[in-house]
C-alpha cells in the first residue's frame, strides 16, 4: 500500500477517486490531466455534493409523502412559539447530538441541508423542478469553490431563477 493509498481513508474520499478515474476514462483524458473541468465537461456533481443532493432528495420526497413511512416520521416540521418571519420559510426542526457518528443520521443531516436551502426551492411544485434546482443549485456552488449551501447565495439563485 503506497502513502498517497494510506491517506485516502473516508469512504467519500474512495469514491471520488473512483469517481475521477471513471470520468477520465470516459472523456479518455490522461492521469495527470486536471479533474475539475472534466468533471465539468460531464456535469457531474463531486461525491460531497452528490451525497447532499441524495439526501436532500429523501428529505423532498418524504415532505411530499412519497418516501418511505420511516423517515418520514423522523422529520418534523419547526413550528416556533412566536410568530415569527421564519415560520413561512418551511423549516424542520433540528436535533442536536453530541457525537460525532450521529451527526451523519438523516434525522440529522436531512433538516439541517434542507434549512439551509433558498425558499425558492422548498416551494418547488414536482419532483423534477426540485431535482433540476437544487441540482443546478449544488452545481453552481461546487465550481464557485464554496463548501455549504447558503441561504444568501444569490449567484445560484439567480442562475435558478432562470431556469
Amino acid at each position: 500500500m503506497t502513502n498517497k493509498q494510506k491517506k485516502r481513508s473516508s469512504s467519500a474520499e474512495k469514491l471520488q477517486f473512483i469517481q475521477n478515474n471513471a470520468a477520465r476514462l470516459v472523456m479518455k483524458k490522461k492521469r495527470n490531466c486536471s479533474i475539475a473541468p472534466v468533471l465539468k465537461d460531464l456535469r457531474w456533481l463531486l461525491v460531497e455534493y452528490r451525497l447532499q443532493y441524495k439526501v436532500l432528495l429523501q428529505v423532498y420526497k418524504c415532505l411530499c409523502d412519497k418516501g418511505p413511512a420511516y423517515l418520514s416520521q423522523l422529520l418534523k416540521r419547526y413550528m416556533p412559539k412566536k410568530n415569527l418571519r421564519s415560520s413561512t420559510e418551511y423549516e424542520l426542526q433540528v436535533t442536536h447530538v453530541r457525537k460525532a457518528y450521529l451527526s451523519r443520521a438523516f434525522v440529522i443531516t436531512g433538516p439541517q441541508l434542507w434549512n439551509t436551502l433558498p425558499i425558492i426551492i422548498k416551494n418547488c411544485v414536482t419532483g423534477s423542478s426540485f431535482k433540476t434546482t437544487i441540482k443546478t443549485l449544488l452545481f453552481t456552488i461546487q465550481y464557485q469553490g464554496r463548501r455549504v449551501i447558503g441561504i444568501n447565495d444569490k449567484t445560484a439563485l439567480r442562475h435558478i431563477e432562470l431556469i
